[in-house]
């Protein structure tokens, strides 16, 4: 079906898709998968998300970091480690917006 599909190659120019539809295109892949309890492909679709080229961070991209965290933790169980691929602007976020709990 749809989600196995790979999508890479988009060109905007013939087919009017811009790069926040790719992104939530893997990110709402990522929510099926999960929801069929596919949580290894799921894994993969958020971390394409979070792996994607960028300068700024957008909510995308941090709702994605979020159940990539969660996916990771039941797959691995274990603490997650961000990909070394990963922009620098999202492994800033990672390291800052992922604080632990103290209360």
């Amino acid at each position: 079906p749809l989600l196995e599909q790979p999508l890479v190659h988009v060109d905007p120019a013939r087919t009017a898709v811009s790069v926040t539809d790719v992104l939530l295109h893997h990110y709402y892949g990522g929510i099926a998968l999960v929801g069929l309890k596919r949580h290894t492909a799921a894994l993969s679709s958020f971390q394409l998300v979070i792996a994607s080229p960028t300068l700024v961070i957008n909510s995308i991209i941090v709702e994605a970091h979020k159940k990539w965290v969660l996916c990771w933790l039941i797959v691995h169980k274990r603490a997650p480690v961000l990909p070394k691929y990963c922009a620098t602007i999202v492994a800033r976020h990672a390291k800052g917006g992922a604080a632990p709990y103290a209360e």
